[in-house]
């Protein structure tokens, strides 16, 4: 079957091509498992893996995908088993420079400790770091070994080529290392260092503030910063029959017109969908929505060039076609359930992932809506959407990468619904504290609040000032980005931060 501009809607695939010259440093980072080949071969089979946390710095370029490339690399040297947040943080030693990403890796792996720092070096000169450049200076990729097991080792001296302090002699300095560790092992680090992460991090708060930031990485260097105010997405479907907005957008100037008014009332970011998702919506082959989205989202990019745009697809080409056309994340309200190939492919892409909880397909989600035998809707988004992000975060894709969505409207009645939005801090700490997107704008159960109330039938487009209620309820309950049709619902997130957000309450 031949899919979008001719290509099989199947089966894309890129190649990319690089020639380098070795790294000159190469051999000599690998001398301990060069040494003796057969028998360093030989001990490291029969050694035991390790866990050792792995800090990750970046502060040139594009920081994001330094990081990412980073990531890729050190995937061979053993299994990444989980991934912090990525900060923004402020320079130390050498203040006149760029602003870094900074994160921290769990990585099992059988390489002893002196090797593991040499496979580092390696990494960091094939990235583009200069070893011999300014300590503390600017650098492509900086990666530092925090923890290797239990162990306290310290390799110095004549003789050491790489100079080695485990744990990490300046952990409990540097908020840009505590912060991501506490992502990841919290409650760890007692036995080497006296006190656990937390310990350590409420100490440092204590005597010296906060000066770091999440963020949510985008392509080409820029970012969303999440916890400082809530981030509006504005809703862009190009689809004849959505529940609210079908047919609105079935030309290109009307989707430019819709994106402008989005933007112009504040949204961070657009969500671009050309397939209905409602109940007992129509399923819709990869190339049809492709025929459909990747025009307007070309367009938009061309006139909007800084803003960031999702595509809302549960199908991996569509994604994968999407973000070559300029889409920066992908929304799946399948959690990649619905394509088995959408987990590799949002893996491959490096983009981040916005994770719904549903059950079943729009054909058949109504009928899938009790969660009696799982101890209620709210155990069973923890439980169901909890076991797909795990099984991300142990393929190695990175945390910084994922946001959750616990789906409102989705396998969900009236009541399940409003228990939700109820218990929405709850679900996001049980969650792992990823930013949560929540999208009730205009959907059903707000009609039928409306209708309970005052007897009176509401129409989707009708369902604004209720979504505003929900809107400034969820964002109480600590949303970090609400999904919105009307630009004008803007004003509501606004106005609910200063109340809420303004005051700390939604942390």
């Amino acid at each position: 079957e031949e899919g979008w501009r001719g290509r099989k809607s199947f089966s894309i695939h890129r190649c990319r091509w690089t020639l380098e010259q070795p790294p000159r440093l190469s051999i000599a980072m690998l001398s301990p498992l060069l040494k003796f080949p057969k028998r360093a071969r030989k001990n490291y089979m029969s050694r035991a893996f390790v866990h050792s946390y792995i800090s990750f710095g970046s502060n040139v370029g594009d920081r994001a995908r330094n990081i990412f490339n980073a990531l890729s690399e050190l995937k061979k040297l053993g299994t990444v088993k989980n991934s912090s947040f990525i900060y923004r943080t402020k320079p130390m030693y050498v203040e006149n420079q760029p602003n870094f990403y900074n994160c921290v890796v769990g990585l099992d792996t059988r390489l002893d400790p002196s090797a593991l720092v040499a496979s580092l070096k390696l990494i960091e000169t094939k990235l583009g770091r200069d070893l011999n450049a300014l300590r503390y200076g600017s650098r492509v990729i900086d990666l530092d070994i925090l923890t290797y097991g239990d162990q306290k080792i310290s390799i110095d001296g004549e003789g050491a080529k790489f100079p080695l302090q485990i744990p990490h002699a300046r952990i409990a300095e540097r908020e840009f290392v505590l912060r991501p560790l506490c992502d990841v092992a919290a409650r760890e680090g007692g036995d080497i260092l006296g006190a656990s992460f937390e310990k350590l991090l409420e100490k440092y708060r204590a005597e010296s503030g906060s000066e770091v930031q999440k963020v949510l990485p985008l392509r080409g260097g820029r970012e969303l910063v999440l916890g400082e105010r809530t981030i509006s997405m504005g809703v862009l479907n190009v689809t004849p029959d959505s529940f609210s907005d079908g047919g609105c957008n079935a030309n290109i100037d009307a989707a430019l017109q819709s994106a402008r008014s989005l933007i112009d009332a504040g949204c961070a970011v657009l969500d671009i969908g050309g397939q209905s998702t409602r109940p007992n919506a129509s399923y819709l082959d990869p190339k049809t929505e492709l025929d459909r989205v990747i025009p307007a989202l070309e367009a938009i990019r061309k006139e909007f060039p800084e803003v960031a745009l999702s595509i809302d697809t549960f199908h991996s080409e569509v994604a994968c076609c999407a973000v070559d056309a300029g889409a920066d994340m992908v929304n799946d309200i399948s959690s990649g359930e619905m394509d088995p190939e959408m987990l590799k492919t949002v893996q491959r892409l490096g983009v981040p992932y916005i994770m719904n909880h549903t059950r079943g397909t729009p054909q058949t989600m109504l009928s899938k809506a009790n969660y009696d035998e799982i101890g209620g809707v709210v155990n069973g988004i923890v439980v169901e959407l909890g076991n797909r992000i795990d099984q991300l975060l142990q393929a190695g894709f990175p945390r910084w990468l994922l946001i959750s969505d616990p789906g409102l409207g989705f396998a969900k009645n009236y009541d399940h619904n409003l228990e939700v939005i109820r218990d929405l801090r709850g679900i996001k700490e049980r969650l792992g504290g990823l930013p949560m997107l929540v999208g009730p704008s205009r959907k059903r159960f707000i009609g039928e609040a409306i209708r309970r109330g005052s007897g009176g039938e509401r129409s989707a487009s009708d369902r604004d000032w209720g979504t505003a209620a929900a809107i400034s309820a969820c964002i109480a309950q600590g949303a970090d980005i609400v999904r919105i049709h009307n630009a004008g619902l803007v004003d509501t997130v606004q106005v609910a931060d200063a109340l809420f957000r303004d005051r700390g309450t939604t942390q």
